[in-house]
């Protein structure tokens, strides 16, 4: 019974130890004027893409700049919120090592094919 008591905390605070300074991009979302980031250890960033197109993903525990360019609005004006615009996204570290993004994400041609 101690053991499990050991493993169990030991996970606890596993899962509390916060930002990892290596983490990298996992995925990128834009919702209205939201750039979103979420990195491999599972912290979250945002900035107004709207109003800064280009710039620094302030008060991130990981330090990005990213860039966005907006090609096509989505079709679906009408729901902005739900709909990501035809964009590309670029984040780069620091170091210099960079990202590419294009939203919406997209479809496998081979869905429903197999």
């Amino acid at each position: 019974m101690k053991r499990l008591c050991f493993f169990v905390a030991l996970a606890g605070l596993a899962a509390c130890t916060g930002p990892v300074a290596d983490a990298n991009p996992d995925t990128v979302h834009l919702s209205g004027n939201m750039l979103s980031v979420m990195f491999s250890d599972g912290v979250t960033c945002s900035a107004d893409y709207r109003a800064l197109p280009s710039g620094m993903l302030r008060g991130c525990a990981h330090p990005l700049r990213y860039d966005v360019v907006v090609t096509h609005e989505s079709y679906f004006t009408a729901l902005p919120k739900l709909f990501e615009p035809y964009a590309s996204i670029t984040l780069t570290k620091p170091g210099g090592r960079v990202w590419h993004y294009r939203t919406p994400k997209s479809v496998d041609p081979d869905f429903g094919r197999r």
